[in-house]
C-alpha cells in the first residue's frame, strides 16, 4: 500500500544561500604608433557545488572520506599587464 504525506520531505536540515559576484574591466592605450599597452582586472567568486555541500563518507576514487556542507563562497582575483607591438599591415 502506498501511503502519501502533505507537505516536503527534508533529508539535511541545512539551508545554506550564496549570491555569488564577478566583476572584471579593462583598458588598452595606443601609446604609439603600432604600440599598445593593455591591463586588466578581474574578481570573480564560485558558489559550490552541489556534490560539494551534500558529499558525506568515504570516496572509493580517491581513498578519502569527504564531509560536505562546509565550503563558503569560492574567490578568485587577476591582475594582468600587457605590452605589445602590432605589426602593420597594408594592402
Amino acid at each position: 500500500a502506498h501511503e502519501e504525506h502533505a507537505g516536503n520531505t527534508r533529508v539535511f536540515d541545512v539551508e545554506q544561500e550564496f549570491t555569488p559576484v564577478s566583476l572584471s574591466t579593462g583598458v588598452v592605450w595606443d601609446f604609439a604608433p603600432s604600440y599598445n599597452l593593455g591591463l586588466s582586472v578581474s574578481r570573480s567568486e564560485r558558489a559550490p557545488s552541489v556534490s560539494e555541500l551534500l558529499s558525506f563518507g568515504p570516496h572509493i576514487g580517491t581513498g578519502t572520506y569527504e564531509v560536505g556542507a562546509l565550503f563558503d563562497i569560492h574567490e578568485d582575483g587577476h591582475f594582468g599587464l600587457s605590452e605589445q607591438a602590432l605589426d602593420l599591415e597594408t594592402a
